[in-house]
């Protein structure tokens, strides 16, 4: 790379140290990489952690804590594309389990008791909870009915089973929580072990990511060293205090920390590590992913109707999408909640990773929606023009 391309990325730098001065979040690390090289990577602003009870007292420490390429991020929504997709694949190629089997085959209790509506729920297969088209809602709030010192995976699951269907399966997509917490349960099944064992010692470990479920808590022993570069996500009314080291989404604490639609954590080098694993599978180079399934997830769609979804991961919208005006059309991605978010530029041949906690000090704070494109148009301008 030409003198011309290393200083145009100045221009991103300082985008991304404006976004903290800005109040976007409190601090964010970037990647920018060509399949495992790195291009770009870069931090700016801090976890956040001054004004959180205990954290001095805990940790000695008077001083914030810059953001590095260490900095460990609760990545979110993340954890549908990232793990729990690439687990179906892993399963997938094994033969544990095939995209088109029909999830009351796996969880008979899906089928429900109504039978005005049994025909269309045993109609719901594996790829439709990976592409949003189950016919499932959105988003249910089944931890307000839960103890949050108390984790019970199973009455989780078992309430996402019970619920309605709001379309027929395959006809429309409706970004759902819910049906990636039941695939959570279909990978467990399959696997014949917990998430987390199956994700971590056959698709994280093997690639030599760090990243993983992590509940961790405040605690004079045992985490201070993580807990020191975890980045805080604001006050949970819930839970009564501000979430450091557990799982922001409440469901997914509900459970135990451990789920198919959130949960996962990890810093920049462990997110590089598993997107970078995905785009060498897609081009038949990868190490564990099978790409002919990788590839089918990024082009398939299992609405009827038009949407950017796809198996496990998200497409662009054209005009609109968080990957700004320049992204490919081919391009696929992710975003999560807390304000991480993955897009990789298949005509580029590029990835973009970036990670904040932008719901902190509170979740409120939309800011994320303009910064993004704009973020991700000067990525993709120093790309084109070094060439």
């Amino acid at each position: 790379m030409g003198v011309a391309a290393r200083v145009s990325w100045v221009r991103v730098v300082e985008l991304l140290a404006a976004a903290v001065e800005d109040k976007v979040f409190p601090g964010a690390a970037l990647a920018v990489a060509r399949g495992h090289e790195l291009l770009l990577e870069t931090a700016a602003g801090t976890l956040g952690l001054n004004g959180i009870a205990g954290w001095d007292a805990a940790s000695g420490r008077q001083q914030d804590r810059q953001v590095d390429s260490g900095t460990i991020y609760d990545l979110a929504s993340l954890t549908k594309p990232l793990l729990t997709t690439a687990c179906m694949i892993l399963l997938a190629a094994r033969g544990r389990l095939s995209l088109e089997d029909k999830l009351v085959d796996w969880l008979p209790e899906f089928a429900g008791p109504d039978h005005r509506s049994r025909g269309a729920r045993s109609r719901v297969r594996l790829c439709d909870l990976l592409g949003h088209s189950s016919g499932l809602p959105a988003y249910r709030r089944y931890f307000l009915k839960m103890d949050p010192e108390l984790a019970d995976a199973d009455a989780v699951i078992a309430a996402a089973a019970a619920e309605a269907l709001e379309a027929e399966p395959g006809h429309r997509a409706l970004y759902s929580d819910l049906g990636f917490i039941l695939l959570g349960r279909v990978v467990e099944l399959a696997a014949g072990t917990g998430l987390a064992d199956f994700a971590t010692n056959e698709l994280l470990q093997p690639l030599g990511s760090n990243a993983g479920f992590r509940p961790l808590v405040l605690s004079p022993s045992g985490v201070a060293g993580d807990i020191e570069r975890v980045a805080p996500c604001g006050y949970c009314g819930w839970r009564g205090r501000t979430v450091h080291g557990s799982v922001q989404d409440e469901n997914c604490h509900a459970m135990g920390g451990v789920a198919g639609h959130a949960g996962l954590f990890g810093d920049l080098t462990a997110v590089h590590a598993l997107v970078s694993e995905h785009v060498a599978a897609a081009g038949g180079h990868g190490r564990l992913l099978d790409g002919g399934l990788l590839r089918r997830c990024w082009r398939e769609s299992a609405a009827a109707q038009a949407t950017t979804w796809r198996l496990g991961w998200d497409s662009p919208t054209a005009g609109t999408s968080s990957a700004g005006r320049k992204v490919s059309a081919d391009a696929v991605g992710h975003l999560g909640f807390t304000g991480c978010s993955v897009w990789i530029d298949r005509s580029r041949g590029v990835q973009v990773v970036l990670l904040s906690n932008r719901v902190h000090p509170g979740p409120s704070n939309d800011a994320i929606r303009s910064f993004r494109p704009r973020l991700h148009d000067a990525v993709f301008s120093v790309v084109d023009e070094s060439g």
